[in-house]
C-alpha cells in the first residue's frame, strides 16, 4: 500500500511549494530593486540596512521611503521632455504600482503557508488553519484558488524583473546605453534571444492565459 498521498492532494502540495518559491523570487527582487536605489553606497551598507527590517512587508516600506528620494524627478525637466526625469517618474510609479499588488498577494501566500490541507474524500479537499480559520476554507475550488494564485505571483515576478532591467539600464552611462543598444541589435540580428526578449514572451503568455479567466483573481 502506497503512503503517498491522493493525487488531488498532492497537486495541492505541489501548487503551495511553486506558490512559496514564487514569492522567495519576489523578495528576491525586491531586495535588488533596493540595492539600484541605493547604487552608490556600499554594499555592505545596503546589506546592514536593509537587514533590520524582518519581514517583507517593512522592506518594501523601507524601499517605498527611499524611492521618492533616489528618483526624484523635476517637473519642469519632464515639461522639457527629459528622458532622465521620465525614467525616474516611470520607475517610481511602478515601484507604487507593484508594491501595492505585492501588499494585495501577500494575505494570500501567507493564506498558503499557514494552511493544512486534508482530502476527506466525498466531502472534498479541506483547508484547515494552523492557528485561526484559514481564508482559503470557503473557497469553493481550493485548486484553482492555488493555480491562480502561482499565476498571479508568477505575474508578479516578470514584472518586478522588467522594473529591474529598467534600473539597470538607468544606472549605466550615455555610453554604455549607446554600446548596449549596438550589441543588442548585433545579436537579434544573429537570431539570438535577450533575457529581456524571454521575459517580454513569459510575461506576454502569462497574461494571455490569464485574461482567460472567466472570474477575477481570488479576493480577500
Amino acid at each position: 500500500m502506497s503512503d503517498l498521498p491522493p493525487p488531488l492532494i498532492r497537486r495541492i502540495y505541489e501548487l503551495v511549494g511553486e506558490a512559496t518559491t514564487a514569492w522567495n523570487q519576489v523578495e528576491t527582487l525586491w531586495y535588488l530593486i533596493f540595492t539600484g536605489l541605493m547604487d552608490r553606497t556600499e554594499r555592505a551598507k545596503v546589506d546592514a540596512v536593509f537587514s533590520m527590517f524582518q519581514t517583507g512587508a517593512l522592506q518594501r516600506q523601507l524601499i517605498m521611503t527611499v524611492a521618492p528620494i533616489a528618483l526624484k524627478f523635476e517637473v519642469s525637466e519632464l515639461r522639457r521632455r527629459n528622458p532622465e526625469h521620465h525614467v525616474r517618474r516611470r520607475m517610481l510609479r511602478e515601484i507604487g504600482r507593484l508594491n501595492a499588488k505585492t501588499n494585495d498577494l501577500a494575505g494570500h501566500r501567507n493564506a498558503t503557508v499557514h494552511t493544512a490541507f486534508e482530502d476527506w474524500g466525498a466531502a472534498g479537499i479541506h483547508a484547515i488553519g494552523i492557528h485561526r480559520r484559514s481564508r482559503i476554507a470557503d473557497q469553493p475550488d481550493k485548486l484553482r484558488y492555488l493555480s491562480e494564485l502561482v499565476e498571479d505571483i508568477t505575474l508578479l515576478v516578470y514584472e518586478l524583473d522588467e522594473l529591474r532591467y529598467l534600473m539597470i539600464d538607468w544606472l549605466r552611462t550615455p555610453q554604455e546605453r549607446e554600446d548596449k543598444k549596438v550589441g543588442d541589435a548585433s545579436m537579434r540580428t544573429l537570431g539570438i534571444l535577450l533575457p529581456e526578449d524571454d521575459l517580454r514572451m513569459a510575461k506576454a503568455a502569462l497574461l494571455a492565459i490569464v485574461s482567460q479567466r472567466k472570474s477575477p483573481p481570488p479576493s480577500s
